[in-house]
């Protein structure tokens, strides 16, 4: 248990059995919030995200998590009975995506919000009525909006009418599941902002699950990205977007839309071939490895363990570094399992590269997703677009130039191994056909 964090989560697992089989839904996830911290939690649809939170709740049919351990300070919640984990309720409190079918449609919203009040503490009535019309102000509505029905407020208004009731009893953790996906942009902002508002002035924890990452980088202090019912890399949210390390996150940000034309239609995006496999039938090893553009014979075969990358940066890839460089994050001269060389997969025949004695990277983010192109630059004719794999090469980038070597395996037209050894010379890079037995 880590006894500085508010809420602490190791292994947790759930499964749900079905006619097909077991459906593992989490796998083993482990991460902490403490105080006043925001940890934001994204991944694609069917990634385990909202099962993870329902499970740390206990709010599952289930009741309980298949295993793992869930501690809220120094209690473990895993354990507790239905009325020991009662008593704790008011501490721990959840906004829900569908702002109205969270709502009880029959009820006002004076009692919507006091209903909470009135069932786990002594306050009078005039208490609880006084306690919602202070909350309705907080979250920027009115008094008397405490006698309408959910059906007579706009979308974003019945998201904050959820947010009043989460706040009903000062918890201490409220987690949020996708709060804004279904508002629009600029309700989507007053929404962000009021959740901000609202974590400086009573230093509530929020686990905010969410789709839009340019929402999460402007409201996280820590990013999960979890693919499957696992969490794949963990970071400081500056570190995660500026020096990911994982293929996956790279891909999810990748689709992030850039607030400029010109960046926009000359970026390059990471596009992932084939769909996200069943969780009844998970794939061997590495739970990506089925669409990893990188994946190697150890991906598909061993589980990739979460480890500490570098200082609070954690990440699930074979392929990371222990020094801080990976062949899938920002090259920093020296790839995981290798000492400045880079060398193409066992194929019939491979290719070698050199790095010269001293190298400048780009720092432009966009360069970092080249590389994942390069390999669907040959064309059915089984030849390669030498444009692509020249903008790679000009771009300075160790790992699109490690794709390069990976992709040029005897194409049909003979002489284009050649004309890339001219496009890496150009650029002084060593390069030469190695035969392997």
């Amino acid at each position: 248990m880590n006894a500085s964090a508010l809420i602490d989560v190791k292994n947790l697992e759930v499964r749900f059995d079905i006619p097909e089989g077991t459906v593992h839904a989490v796998n083993g996830v482990t991460f902490s919030v403490a105080r006043g911290e925001t940890l934001a939690i994204v991944g694609e649809s069917g990634s385990g995200k909202s099962v993870t939170m329902l499970a740390l709740l206990r709010l599952l049919a289930l009741h309980r998590p298949s295993s793992g351990r869930v501690w809220l300070d120094d209690i473990e919640l895993t354990s507790l009975g239905e009325k020991e984990l009662r008593k704790l309720r008011p501490r721990m409190q959840m906004i829900f995506q569908d702002s109205y079918a969270s709502l009880n449609p029959r009820h006002t919203v004076g009692r919507i919000i006091g209903e909470s009040m009135r069932v786990h503490t002594k306050m009078t009535t005039q208490q609880v009525n006084d306690r919602v019309v202070e909350l309705l102000d907080l979250v920027g509505l009115r008094a008397a909006h405490r006698t309408r029905y959910p059906h007579e407020f706009s979308g974003g208004q019945r998201q904050r009418i959820n947010i009043a009731r989460a706040l009903s009893l000062s918890p201490d953790l409220i987690v949020c599941d996708e709060p804004i996906s279904a508002l629009d942009v600029s309700i989507q902002a007053q929404t962000i902002n009021l959740f901000a508002d609202l974590q400086d002035e009573f230093g509530i924890a929020y686990l905010f699950v969410a789709h839009d990452l340019s929402m999460v980088e402007h409201i996280s202090d820590r990013v999960a990205v979890m693919y499957l019912g696992h969490i794949v890399e963990l970071a400081q949210t500056e570190t995660l977007f500026e020096a990911t390390l994982h293929p996956y996150t790279q891909a999810l940000l990748s689709a992030v839309p850039i607030p400029d034309p010109v960046a926009e239609a000359s970026r390059t995006r990471v596009s992932l071939v084939g769909e996200v496999p069943s969780p009844a039938a998970p794939p061997p090893g590495c739970v990506f490895s089925t669409r990893c553009p990188l994946a190697v014979d150890r991906c598909r075969a061993e589980v990739p363990e979460f480890r500490e990358i570098t200082p609070n940066h954690w990440v699930a890839c074979h392929l990371a570094d222990r020094e801080g460089s990976s062949i899938v994050g920002e090259p920093r001269g020296r790839l995981a399992g290798h000492d400045g060389d880079l060398t193409a997969s066992p194929t019939a025949q491979s290719h070698h590269l050199t790095l010269p004695a001293q190298s400048t990277f780009p720092t432009d983010p966009l360069m970092r997703f080249v590389s994942y192109n390069i390999q669907y630059s040959k064309g059915k004719d089984g030849c390669y677009d030498l444009e692509r794999i020249a903008d790679a090469v000009r771009s300075a980038d160790v790992i699109a130039l490690q794709e390069v070597v990976r992709n040029v395996e005897a194409p049909p037209d003979k002489d284009q191994p050649a004309r890339i050894g001219e496009l890496l010379a150009q650029h002084h890079w060593v390069y030469g056909p190695q035969c392997r037995s």
